[in-house]
């Protein structure tokens, strides 16, 4: 053998780069739809309540005390949770269409 002829060796390939190249655009083409789903809006949560009386006598305390336990469970309202209320203000016969509506 001659000189050269050790020095040259064989042929250089681009296998290295064009695998790590492969690798990477595989990694982010799996990647990209977690990114898009972590982009996307909280869930905003209903509830409907359905209350007998006036707007005045549900501004009771287990009303208040209901939300105050939503946000002790992570819901707050205007933020994931929106409440929908309801008044048959001692109207008994109003409540099947403020059932419905809701």
């Amino acid at each position: 053998m001659s000189w050269t002829a050790i020095q040259s060796g064989p042929p250089v390939s681009n296998f290295g780069a064009a695998r790590r190249r492969l690798l990477s655009v595989g990694l982010a083409a799996l990647a990209a739809p977690r990114l898009a789903l972590a982009q996307q809006p909280a869930k905003v949560w209903r509830i409907g309540i359905l209350v007998q009386s006036s707007k005045v006598s549900a501004s009771s305390i287990y009303f208040k005390e209901f939300l105050r336990g939503m946000r002790e469970l992570g819901y707050v309202e205007g933020r994931n949770l929106k409440v929908d209320w309801r008044y048959a203000d001692n109207q008994i016969e109003r409540l099947p269409a403020l059932a419905a509506e809701l």
